[in-house]
């Protein structure tokens, strides 16, 4: 299906092959649509209600529990809509995040392809704690025993994972959590895609990341596909570094050796379940702030797509290593990158919400915070643009 999209520029950008904005055709390209292949992705919860997401959203689990993931608890979103926690007003994070990532996969003009998604929150819906490895751990874990009874049926779906997060570095579980991804995508064979995060430092400091597949390191053992996120500005895309005036300890993208190419991730026009102040819209839309987030869905579903035809053309399901060789094949070499934070900074994170935080000149943070220096890095090597290069007859 040639999709014509004059405004919605990253889909426009994706099937170019070219970082010049003056090369893109104001369309997009979705030859296969991968419309029967699955998208895993690891999240907050998807108001499945949204237009753009529905009816592909099949299946919303909730893994925000210590008792682990679970159909059981009913849809993740309802209940926050339900919650008294939001005062009447379910519009704010716990359910928007997830709902653009969910339409940036699938979406209905938003969507990078057309996958089946199943959707696994862990994220609670007042969002404290923001959200515990351990879940992720659980979250991973699902995946991997539902593929696996699809896979005993006779049902053996094209699928891959989304996670448009990461686990902080010292999170006593980002150890373990690279290792259930790791064995996830070695002994399963799905392709797994997380974002590279907007720290402005150094991507290996964050869980999966340290085992991303790159340009210069392309082992079996480097089993996650990290994504950073572009801008649209000038005639190539660069990597965004300034602080956002509305979000001022947002870095940028991380950078560094851990990073296996860019997406689009600046001015993303993504599904949104309203407006704060008023009710649930099915049909509202909204361009975010920039982030990585926005960036790994997009490759993942030009990943889909690839794989859709070649499974079609060959008649199996490819390896991750040669999906992921693919997209670097797709990409252009873009210039390095030096981090505008080479020297470091420390954080100060709150105890209570390792998400929020804010930065300092100094190692010393008030009470109930604790201070993280993030390493100053050099310049990022070899990362590419991805671009599909998929034309439709």
């Amino acid at each position: 299906m040639r999709q014509t999209n004059t405004y919605l520029w990253y889909l426009d950008r994706l099937d170019e092959m070219s970082w010049a904005s003056t090369a893109n055709d104001g369309t997009y390209d979705m030859c296969p649509e991968a419309g029967n292949t699955t998208a895993y992705m690891i999240d907050m919860p998807v108001w499945r209600g949204h237009s753009s997401v529905s009816p592909r959203v099949t299946l919303s689990v909730d893994c925000a529990d210590n008792a682990g993931c679970s159909e059981s608890r009913g849809d993740p979103a309802q209940n926050c809509i339900d919650s008294p926690v939001y005062g009447g007003s379910p519009l704010y994070g716990a359910l928007n995040h997830g709902t653009a990532i969910a339409s940036l996969l699938t979406g209905s003009f938003t969507g990078a392809a057309r996958p089946e998604v199943i959707a696994l929150s862990v994220y609670p819906c007042n969002l404290q704690p923001k959200t515990q490895a351990t879940w992720m751990y659980n979250a991973v874990n699902w995946i991997w025993a539902h593929v696996s009874s699809r896979r005993a049926a006779g049902v053996d779906r094209l699928s891959v994972v989304n996670h448009s997060g990461y686990v902080l570095p010292w999170d006593g579980y980002v150890d373990t959590y690279a290792q259930i991804v790791k064995r996830l995508v070695q002994e399963v064979g799905l392709p797994f895609f997380t974002s590279a995060d907007n720290f402005g430092t150094d991507s290996c400091r964050f869980s999966p990341n340290k085992n991303a597949y790159t340009p210069i390191n392309r082992t079996w053992d480097q089993t996650v596909f990290v994504v950073g996120h572009t801008t649209m500005n000038g005639s190539t895309d660069v990597v965004w570094q300034n602080p956002s005036p509305t979000r001022p300890d947002d870095r940028g993208s991380n950078l560094g050796n851990c990073v296996s190419a860019f997406a689009p991730g600046v001015s993303i026009y993504a599904a949104a379940n309203g407006n704060p102040s008023g009710p649930l819209n099915a049909n509202h839309y909204r361009t975010w702030e920039p982030g990585s987030s926005f960036s790994s869905p997009l490759v993942a579903g030009v990943a889909l797509r690839w794989m859709d035809r070649f499974r079609e053309t060959n008649g199996y399901r490819p390896a991750f290593t040669l999906v992921y060789e693919e997209l670097l094949a797709m990409g252009q070499p873009r210039a390095s990158v030096s981090s505008a934070w080479s020297a470091g900074y420390t954080a100060c994170y709150s105890n209570f919400d390792p998400g929020v935080f804010f930065t300092q000149t100094n190692s010393t943070c008030p009470g109930n915070h604790t201070a993280y220096t993030f390493p100053g890095i050099g310049n990022t090597s070899g990362a590419r643009m991805v671009f599909s290069n998929m034309s439709c007859p």
